[in-house]
This record gives C-alpha cells, sequence and structure tokens, in this order.
C-alpha cells in the first residue's frame, strides 16, 4: 500500500517524545516516555528497512534485538508506541500506557483500537498489528495517554463540518488530552498495491479445491464440445439393417456384419452430395440382396450328432416271428336218436 499523509503534532506538557518532531510527511513515528529507546528505533528502522516493502512482526523483533543492551533491559518497562507505513499497510507496535485509536469518518465508526490488543509472548516482543483496513480519509490517533474517551474522539474525529486542523484542535481541549502527548495522522491518499505474499494467507487446500473445480469443468466442456460419444465426421457406421445371424454346422453363432463408411461430404456442393448418397444407397441394397440369395443352413449340434451316429451303426438283420399252431375247435355234438 502507498499512503499520503498530513500530520498534526501536539506535545502538551508530558516529557513524551515524539519522532519525528517535525510536522512532515514521513513513514515512521515514534511515541515513547524514553526518549534514547524512541531514537534507537526509529534510527534502526530509517537505516536498515525499505518501507516499500512490507514491514512485519519479524522485522520489529530484529529492530528490538540490535537495540543495545540498555535499551532491551528499558523496553518493556516503558512506554513505548511505533507506527510503520510500509507497504503491507500500517504496522503498529504497543507497550505500557500508550494508545492508538483508527477512525473512519465517513462511516463514523472506530475501525481500530489498540486496547484491543493482546500480548503473543512468543511470536512477539510487545502488542503487535498490521492494519490493512486503511482507506483514504482515516483519522489515526496516537496518544501517550490510555484512559481517553474513545466515543468522544469519535464524535470529534467523525463531524464532516470541521477541517482535520479543526479536529486536532478540539483533541487538545479534552480534558484526557489537554496535558498528554499525541499525534494525528491524515490519511489523504491511499492506494492498494497487490502482492503475491497475499496468498500465503491462503491455505492450501481451498487453492486445491479451486483447481480440481477448474480441471472438472474443463473436461465437461470439452466433452460437450467434442462429443466423443457420437464420434467424428469421418466415423465409421454400421447398418444395423444388414446384420445375419447364422447357425453354423458347429453350434456357433456367427454374425455378419455389412460395414459402410459414410464419406464426408462438402456442404457447398449439393449436387455431388446427392449423387454420393445414391451411390452408397445402391450399393447397401446390392449387398443386402446378395446375403438374401445366400441359403443359410440351420443345424442343431443334437441333429448332427445323431445322423453321425446313424451312419455309424451296424446293420441289423431282422428274424422271423414264429406263430404258434391254430388248435382246432370241436364240433358240437350230435343230438340223440338220429
Amino acid at each position: 500500500m502507498k499512503f499520503d499523509l498530513d500530520i498534526y503534532n501536539h506535545k502538551g506538557m508530558s516529557d513524551y517524545s515524539i519522532l519525528p518532531s517535525e510536522e512532515n510527511r514521513n513513514y515512521i513515528y515514534v511515541l515513547s516516555n524514553n526518549q534514547t529507546l524512541a531514537s534507537e528505533v526509529y534510527n534502526e528502522i530509517i537505516t536498515s528497512y525499505n518501507l516499500n516493502k512490507h514491514f512485519t512482526t519479524d522485522d520489529f523483533n530484529e529492530v528490538i534485538d540490535h537495540l543495545s543492551g540498555d535499551c532491551r533491559a528499558e523496553f518493556k518497562k516503558s512506554d513505548f508506541l511505533l507506527v510503520v507505513y510500509n507497504a503491507g499497510g500500517c504496522f503498529i507496535a504497543q507497550t505500557g500506557k500508550t494508545r492508538a485509536i483508527q477512525v473512519r469518518p465517513d462511516d463514523q465508526e472506530i475501525v481500530f483500537d489498540s486496547r484491543n490488543l493482546v500480548l503473543d509472548i512468543y511470536n512477539s516482543k510487545a502488542r503487535v498489528s498490521q492494519l490493512t483496513d486503511y482507506k483514504q480519509g482515516d483519522l489515526l490517533l496516537l496518544c501517550s495517554q490510555e484512559d481517553i474517551d474513545a466515543k468522544a474522539i469519535r464524535r470529534i474525529l467523525s463531524n464532516p463540518e470541521l477541517s482535520t486542523q479543526a479536529k486536532n484542535d478540539q483533541l487538545k481541549q479534552m480534558k484526557e488530552l489537554a496535558n498528554a502527548c499525541h499525534v494525528l495522522i491524515n490519511a489523504t491518499n491511499v492506494k492498494a498495491s497487490f502482492s503475491l505474499s497475499l496468498l500465503k494467507k491462503i491455505r492450501f487446500k481451498y487453492v486445491a479445491y479451486a483447481l480440481l473445480i477448474c480441471a472438472i469443468a474443463g473436461v465437461v466442456a470439452w466433452m460437450v464440445t467434442c462429443n466423443p460419444l457420437k464420434g467424428g465426421d469421418d466415423a465409421t457406421v454400421v447398418d444395423e439393417d444388414t446384420l445375419v445371424s447364422v447357425n453354423s454346422p458347429h453350434n456357433a453363432d456367427t454374425t455378419v456384419k455389412v460395414v459402410t463408411e459414410t464419406p464426408t461430404i462438402a456442404p457447398k456442393d449439393s449436387t455431388k452430395a446427392t449423387l454420393v448418397a445414391k451411390g452408397v444407397k445402391k450399393e447397401k441394397k446390392e449387398v443386402t440382396e446378395k446375403i438374401e440369395e445366400t441359403p443359410i443352413t440351420q443345424v442343431s449340434n443334437a441333429d448332427s450328432k445323431k445322423s453321425v451316429d446313424a451312419e455309424k451303426a451296424p446293420a441289423v438283420k431282422s428274424e422271423p416271428k414264429h406263430e404258434a399252431p391254430a388248435v382246432p375247435t370241436p364240433a358240437p355234438a350230435a343230438p340223440a336218436g338220429e
């Protein structure tokens, strides 16, 4: 991100140091009750870091590690507030009783309050945050006093009838800020810049899901466009009307397929297309007639086996049948007296 800033300082009656001391368009601001600590941190960042790149928590930890022994020992005991405008946003590090409040006048709301920060002792030496939700016109108040009325500050900084200078003058009149040290930063222009480092915040599995969905969509689009199931223009077409099933003597079903190739016909030459279509139809008709004239033998496996066994069996002579001789029936007896 790139910023154009207007700065309004108020030293008050406190012993806090503000760096830089001039009201200029700088990108590093330090408030601390330890002037030596503020100077070393400010000079280390100015000389060692390029703010056109990201300034991260690791960079801040390195700055603290490079401080002198006395400053490192006094760091956790001091009130300290650091603001670094960099390519990644607005980096804030805070310890002690200091406080930072970001107000968006257009929405009349508090976008950020350093009082809500939690110290992560494993990753940082202070309570830190990188403000990426930063828009043109946002006002950032850096204050040496922690106990201030945030709602009253929001009302003053959100007043559309007041200029930024008039808003700063009203802040000076507040009871909590009368003797406090504060800096009011007005972001007159904010330009967001895309960086590949943003991709690191996206989990890899979501990227994998997106790639998988794109691959499936590509396959479906290819199938719809090419339609490989129906074949292309030069595909071979099988005429189902010319399929003939023949039972061979060996009890095997034989399928005769007459395959005709559909020639590719130029759509502009309609006469040639008609002649070719007639030739194909005539050729198919002749093939069909030849198949119909061919005798189809249907012999079952059982009948063929029976005929072969009958030929190989020897002839059996028939013997004459002997009939029993007829027994003569006795004549009836004559009546008595004859």
